[in-house]
């Protein structure tokens, strides 16, 4: 969803931009160290489009930590292009897991 700001531009919002708590100003500068949000939206992408997966094997398969898989797959999730596959797999902890699908196969 996008609104327009002060100027008359339109600000991108969550989860088309990345987000932050607006009164922390170091979340603020994380959120503005994500030049390409859609890049690495992409890349979790193209790893369930191999595969339905958890987010802990998202991790495994992408060798990244969970603080920079789970946001992605929940923006995918948010905009349509991942859904619940309606199946769980158990996580190194043994709980269950949602087992994530692509959209568009």
């Amino acid at each position: 969803m996008q609104q327009p700001n002060f100027f008359g531009h339109e600000e991108k919002k969550y989860p088309h931009a990345p987000g932050f708590a607006k009164k922390r100003e170091t979340s603020k500068q994380a959120a503005a160290a994500i030049k390409n949000l859609n890049e690495r939206q992409q890349v979790v992408f193209n790893e369930l489009m191999r595969g339905d997966a958890t987010d802990h094997e998202l991790c495994k398969r992408l060798k990244m930590d969970m603080c920079q898989v789970q946001p992605r797959r929940s923006e995918l999730t948010e905009i349509g292009k991942a859904m619940d596959s309606g199946m769980t797999r158990l996580t190194p902890y043994n709980r269950n897991a949602i087992v994530w699908r692509a959209v568009g196969k």
